[in-house]
């Protein structure tokens, strides 16, 4: 049987003999038959990984060669070992500095969304409105201001007799005049718009209001249908002096709707309570 020393073998002897620092001849290879084998039976397998533990084993080498190099030139330069000696002393410090400016970096950072949270809740309105119901001093009933509110018979009623007053009302003051208008306007829609407006065009109040003055009294309201109230009211109309001028009575059937407050006209009619159709008289 003929037996081979394989490479990798010398490589491990070459190794182990720089690390004892003794001459690698006296180290004799026994016959093993893991090692030594027959060479007709070595395969491509073998072959490879006899090539990989080599190729491993010199890096090992190499590795350990470059080391044991520069301890050496190390220990033969006072510069070099003065300088392993202040990273040895002052590296971690380094090491924990640059560790620090990460841990500040952060906390900066969570300050910063701290503030923009800040911001953002302090910008956030606090004040939660509510709608109170009064009648005679008492309070009916309290509904936040972002909730539909449940309308009631009286509530309908009572919109049904501030359309009437604003808008056969003449008053002196513009302004009020203005105000009594615009909401008129913002109770109403569809064919109760067109109404008002044919009204106000053949009754200008800013026009009237330099001749006279209109009271209106309202005298019963009351529902006619689920939809529908019928009103009556009297007019009372006066010179700028003061002195009686007309009394006369009216009566109107207006029907109404439920629909979406409309934005920018939340202060004229809160509840979304339109008139839609509106048919009044003068009676004797």
């Amino acid at each position: 049987m003929k037996t081979k020393e394989k490479s990798w073998q010398r490589a491990w002897v070459w190794l182990l003999a720089f690390l004892k620092k003794i001459d690698p001849s006296q180290f004799v290879l026994k016959k093993d038959p893991l090692v030594h084998i027959e060479e007709d039976k070595i395969t491509p397998q073998e072959i490879r990984k006899s090539r990989e533990r080599i190729s491993s084993l010199e890096k090992q080498l190499s590795f350990i060669k470059q080391k044991s190099q520069r301890q050496a030139r190390i220990q033969d330069n006072p510069y070099l070992k003065g300088r392993e000696a202040w990273n040895d002393l002052y590296g971690t410090q380094t090491i924990k500095l640059e560790n620090a400016y990460r841990i500040i970096g952060l906390m900066a950072l969570a300050v910063v969304i701290a503030m923009i949270g800040f911001v953002v809740v302090a910008g956030q309105s606090k004040v939660e409105p509510y709608i109170v119901r009064v009648q005679d001093n008492q309070v009916l009933g309290v509904t936040p201001a972002d909730q539909k509110m449940p309308i009631s018979t009286q509530l309908v009623s009572y919109f049904m007799d501030q359309f009437i007053i604003d808008s056969r009302s003449v008053r002196a003051d513009n302004a009020v005049q203005k105000t009594y208008s615009n909401t008129a306007y913002a109770l109403t829609k569809g064919q109760a718009s067109n109404t008002v407006k044919q009204y106000f065009d053949g009754n200008d109040p800013f026009s009237l209001n330099q001749k006279i003055t209109r009271d209106v009294e309202i005298n019963y309201t009351m529902p006619v249908s689920a939809h529908s109230y019928q009103v009556g009211w009297t007019e009372t109309t006066r010179d700028l002096s003061g002195d009686l001028l007309t009394q006369e009575s009216y009566v109107a059937v207006i029907s109404y709707e439920f629909g979406s407050v409309t934005s920018g006209l939340e202060n004229y009619n809160p509840f979304g309570i339109y008139l839609t159709n509106i048919a009044w008289n003068h009676t004797a």
